[in-house]
């Protein structure tokens, strides 16, 4: 997971696209290569592309303007949505019926919720904050 300490948008053409890099000389680059409204910002902390955009969108940079605020908002869902994958399909049997849980199965139960669901995406135990 790369992380970056700079973020914004620049227009290359008619099109406007998010910027991400790790250092403000980006925009020096991208004005030599013909980029117009070049507008870059540093960050608080290093972050991935999703939550600096979300930082920025948060931090109201795009200071009213529909097309910076849609761009942001593209590249938080592309790659919210790019890192979902389905590992295993498996067809869920209907437990017989009078079955009950044993006390081990319902320990089994309640420490994967704890240790994998109830996590948030930094890995911070959720139940211990």
């Amino acid at each position: 997971m790369q992380l970056f300490t700079v973020a914004g948008v620049s227009r290359n053409g008619t099109e406007l696209k998010a910027r991400f890099a790790n250092s403000l000389d980006r925009a020096r680059v991208l004005e030599r290569v013909g980029h117009k409204d070049i507008a870059l910002m540093e960050l608080p902390i290093p972050m991935t592309k999703p939550t600096a955009a979300q930082w920025l969108l948060v931090n109201k940079f795009d200071c009213g303007d529909r097309e910076i605020r849609e761009v942001l908002g593209q590249e938080f869902t592309k790659e919210a949505t790019a890192r979902v994958r389905v590992l295993k399909v498996v067809k869920a049997t209907p437990a017989p019926e009078g079955a009950e849980m044993t006390p081990a199965e319902r320990q089994w139960h309640i420490n994967f919720w704890r240790n994998n669901v109830l996590r948030n995406i930094h890995g911070v135990d959720i139940l211990s904050v």
